[in-house]
């Protein structure tokens, strides 16, 4: 008759040896992929700013202010409004002398 601690000891190194087969042919190579989807790769977002519930301006270096809107379900971006910068200051500079 076999002793109990010797029997637990053998049935421990049954399972490590499957164990480490099973880790030595596992596939655990993943790839992943990184896209950009097509955005701009220098696209400053210190120039962003948040104006609304998932809607943010950007100001790019021709002083172009675009305004878009985010959809969380459909994670799509869409251009709501673009102007110029100096447009907006002579607007609002002549409505203030009325």
């Amino acid at each position: 008759m076999e002793h109990p601690v010797a029997r637990e000891l053998r049935f421990i190194r049954v399972y490590l040896i499957i164990l480490i087969i099973v880790i030595a042919f596992w596939d655990r190579e993943k790839t992943v992929e990184i896209t950009d989807h097509g955005s701009d790769p220098i696209l400053n977002t210190s120039n962003m700013t948040q104006v609304g519930e998932y809607t943010f301006a950007y100001k790019d270096e021709s002083n172009q202010i675009k305004i878009f809107k985010f959809n969380p379900d459909t994670n799509e971006i869409k251009l709501i409004k673009e102007f110029y910068a100096n447009e907006y200051e002579l607007h609002t500079i002549n409505n203030s002398n009325r």
